[in-house]
């Protein structure tokens, strides 16, 4: 596994850890900051988050209209490493920040658009962890091969990154509508 790997394992391990008990307990806590610390935590969460998967998508097509195995196995790589870098504490602020605003509104389960954001959240989580990472941890390898034998991206290497195109939009998507949902607020049932 490579040192990426278990560093965002590590933080997925954190996130459980210090969410999970604020669930169980009911939300029968005193938050350790105001109100308005919260919702600055949870916005900063939201910018790392999506600005970082949003620029991913936007970074590999670049690299892959250049058709340069260096240039591609660079960008895979560094996508990998900026999860690390952004992706995970995003989630991470965002999932505890959210825990706490949720209180107010009964909890996670109390408002119908609370439920339905964190629902296309956990759905972008689900897409990101069974499909992204396995496939960009198989688009390095492809892209490094390329550039090790010195021959062209294969067609392999493609059919994967349409796949991984297809899956990133789909987790990009739902995290979006998240957002709006967390805006508008509307009653959805």
């Amino acid at each position: 596994m490579r040192v990426n790997a278990k560093w965002m394992v590590g933080m997925v391990v954190v996130i459980l850890l210090a969410t999970v008990p604020l669930m169980l307990e009911g939300y029968a806590f005193r938050p350790l900051f105001s109100i308005a610390w919260y919702k600055l935590i949870h916005i900063v969460g939201g910018v790392l988050f999506i600005g970082n998967i949003v620029v991913t998508g936007v970074w590999m097509d670049m690299a892959r209209r250049t058709n340069d195995p260096r240039v591609v196995s660079f960008a895979t790589v560094m996508v990998d490493w900026l999860d690390l870098i952004f992706t995970g504490p995003g989630v991470f602020l965002i999932l505890v920040s959210g825990i706490v605003l949720a209180t107010p509104w009964g909890g996670v389960l109390g408002a119908s658009w609370i439920t339905a954001a964190v629902a296309l959240f956990v759905f972008s989580g689900i897409v990101w962890v069974v499909f992204l990472l396995p496939s960009q941890r198989r688009l390095i390898r492809l892209a490094q091969e390329a550039v090790a034998s010195g021959s062209a991206l294969s067609r392999e290497y493609h059919d994967l990154l349409g796949k991984w195109f297809l899956w990133g939009a789909a987790a990009t998507l739902s995290p979006l509508g998240s957002l709006v949902l967390m805006i508008t607020k509307p009653t959805l049932w």
